[in-house]
């Protein structure tokens, strides 16, 4: 429930076969095999996946951040792929998505907004 203690977890499973790991490569093996219509769909479902869980966000539910770090680590993971096909502008979509995270209050980090870039 606490996303700090959750990516303390992650800490310590560094090194083990997980199913976050196994998605990762079942992502890469459709990436591989089906190419640019595998990218597209992965891009499609990220972008949907983004906006569902902004409206989690919005509901104030507890969990809403769980599936945008799940949608964030899948698209990550076949950033390769995005790049060499030239699916989907990254530079954009993160600061689209940051921006709106972090303005939840009116202000962004500008330190942060420049590391991003």
């Amino acid at each position: 429930d606490d996303p700090n203690q959750f990516v303390a977890d992650e800490d310590v499973d560094i090194g083990v076969y997980n199913v976050r790991y196994a998605g990762m490569e079942v992502l890469h093996e459709l990436a591989s095999k089906f190419k640019l219509d595998a990218v597209k769909a992965f891009v499609t479902a990220f972008q949907q996946r983004m906006v569902e869980s902004h409206q989690l966000m919005n509901q104030k539910q507890e969990h809403w951040w769980k599936l945008r770090e799940a949608s964030i680590l899948a698209i990550g993971s076949l950033t390769a792929f995005l790049v060499k096909n030239q699916v989907i502008d990254l530079k954009g979509l993160l600061a689209t998505f940051l921006t709106s995270d972090l303005s939840a209050n009116g202000t962004v980090p500008l330190d942060l907004l420049v590391y991003c870039y």
